[in-house]
């Protein structure tokens, strides 16, 4: 691993561009930065990630672009990682790989007890089968995404909204993004949240709806502050 003062870098080699084609495992990434690579599938099953960053301090995942999955997801953020950035990327074409209209996304970030998340600046289209982004556990009653901050993305072409905050998440800001069109009409739904500090302000959106709470004990009106356009 590398340190604060002396990272790792993992990219292409200058004036090309590397594809990896597959599923890919990270764990435990200390000070790492990833950047100008693709990454797409090549089989494997449905219920397993294409890319998945388990836990890890001050990595950096910047300029990549990840599409195809099969499964649930073009990328999983898991464990608890700190000080974590993903930034100028693309995610999309996350096809899924089973019938369930929800379990297929472009970014789903399932890291309680997480801290100092920065997902800024990131484009997620089409994501027929799921969310663009999801920031929550896995099912009912679990632990939640923390401190993670939200800004500045574009998200368009969801099959349920484009964003879901869910389950014990706590502190997490949703700001100054652009919402496009989900299949069910919200920007962001919020799903069995229960945690705190949550604030969802200045973002665009062309939804009918900006939030939704319909399975959630915190409500859109807990949650929804100032600055939001339609």
């Amino acid at each position: 691993n590398g340190t604060a003062s002396a990272r790792i870098t993992l990219t292409s080699y200058p004036g090309e561009r590397a594809v990896i084609a597959g599923l890919v495992r990270f764990s435990g990434l200390d000070y790492w930065t990833i950047s100008g690579i693709g990454f797409t599938w090549n089989g494997g099953a449905y219920d397993e990630h294409m890319v998945k960053i388990n836990g890890g301090t001050g990595w950096l995942l910047q300029g990549v672009e990840m599409w195809g999955a099969q499964s649930f997801a073009n990328l999983l953020v898991a464990g608890s990682p700190q000080s974590w950035t993903i930034s100028g990327s693309a995610f999309h074409d996350t096809l899924g790989g089973e019938a369930d209209g929800n379990r297929s996304h472009n970014l789903y970030v399932n890291a309680p007890n997480g801290s100092n998340g920065l997902i800024q600046g990131n484009v997620f289209n089409n994501a027929p089968k799921g969310y663009n982004v999801k920031l929550s556990g896995s099912s009912l009653g679990t632990d939640g995404t923390d401190n993670v901050v939200f800004r500045g993305n574009t998200l368009t072409n969801a099959n349920r909204a484009n964003l879901l905050l869910g389950n014990a998440a706590n502190n997490n800001v949703v700001e100054g993004n652009v919402f496009g069109g989900a299949r069910d009409g919200w920007a962001i739904r919020l799903w069995d949240l229960r945690g705190s500090g949550n604030i969802i302000r200045n973002n665009v959106y062309a939804a009918a709806s900006l939030c939704n709470d319909y399975e959630s004990p915190t409500l859109c009106s807990q949650v929804v502050g100032p600055g939001n356009v339609r």
